[in-house]
Formats: C-alpha cells, structure tokens, sequence
C-alpha cells in the first residue's frame, strides 16, 4: 500500500470538498496560501524584545501570541507546517517581512505556508474577545 504525500494546495481542496459548510473558507484559505521562509531569529533586530519567551513544542499559537506583544512590528503568522507530507496547523511570526518561529527555532527544517497574517492590534483584539491563543484562521479568513 503506498500512501501519496499530499501538497498543501491538495490537502486544503480536500478540506474544502470535505467541509461542504466552510468550503468559501477553503477557498479563502487557498487564495491566500503561500510559502514562506523561515529564518532564525537571532539574526533579526528584535531579539532582545523576545528573548524572555519561553518557547515550548506544541505550544505555537501561544507563543506566537506572545511574541506578537512584544513589539507592534512583530507579525502574528497562522498557516500549515509540511512534515514529510502531514499538514499541520501551525503559528509563527513575521518583522519587517522575515519570517521566524520560535517553536521550531533550531528545526526549521520543514516548510511553511502562511495563511493569514495580523498586525499586532488586530491579533490583540480576537485574543480578547476569544480568550483564546489560536487557531484564529477558521474565522478570519
């Protein structure tokens, strides 16, 4: 039995055939679906800003959160992480059009594609009024 490694275009076209429902969503997500290189952060101006977030393995919609309080130039990124074909939802950040995750700081060896980004002030006020730190894709876009 071979199992066929998906793309992320695949992938979202099955969740949007699948989920018939949010299909516009899909769509939405599709259109605005990109890679995205990701760098590591020491190299960017805002390291101290961000040095005293603990970041942590399966924590990425808190810490990209956290990392977008930091500073209003610091990015809040939502999107897909490829591992060897898996799609998974995933958070990162961006500054100044550089995108880094602390979440996978030292492996960022697998491919990011963004979905949707927020401004500091916006990501600020879906926190607040969903009290929570992510996913917020599912109704942004």
């Amino acid at each position: 039995l071979a199992i066929k490694h998906m793309n992320i275009i695949d992938y979202l076209e099955l969740l949007k055939n699948n989920d018939v429902k949010n299909s516009s969503m899909w769509s939405n997500a599709i259109n605005s679906c990109r890679a995205v290189e990701i760098k590591n952060s020491s190299s960017l101006k805002i390291k101290s800003s961000i040095k005293h977030i603990n970041a942590k393995v399966h924590q990425c919609f808190h810490t990209a959160l956290l990392a977008s309080m930091c500073n209003p130039k610091i990015k809040y990124i939502e999107g897909f992480l490829d591992v060897h074909g898996v799609m998974i939802e995933h958070a990162w950040n961006s500054f100044e059009g550089v995108h880094f995750d602390l979440t996978g700081e030292n492996e960022n060896r697998f491919s990011h594609y963004s979905i949707l980004e927020l401004e500091q002030d916006e990501v600020l006020k879906i926190a607040s009024k969903k009290k929570v730190g992510g996913p917020y894709f599912y109704d942004e876009i």
